[in-house]
């Protein structure tokens, strides 16, 4: 992962933090965490480490599924405007 929470994984397809995709959609982390959880935003969830202080989930979301959700906030707020 480089310092812009980004990695790349599978067949080359970016991953995003879930930091970095809130940043692109200018909403907070704990919303983009919402829709996560929610099913809105598909992500990968890494393997926990081993601590035994607070769980957390690390998510990863593939670009695709970033520009997937902005096609479709795009047609609700009845904008074309292009944003990535």
């Amino acid at each position: 992962m480089n310092s812009t929470g980004t990695v790349r994984l599978g067949e080359n397809e970016k991953m995003h933090s879930v930091n970095k995709v809130a940043a692109i959609f200018n909403i907070s982390s704990d919303s983009v965490r919402r829709m996560i959880r929610g099913g809105i935003i598909k992500a990968w969830r890494l393997p926990a480490p081993n601590r035994k202080r607070r769980v957390y989930n690390v998510y990863r979301i593939p670009e695709s599924e970033v520009q997937r959700v902005f096609r479709i906030l795009a047609v609700l707020i009845g904008s074309d405007s292009n944003f990535l």
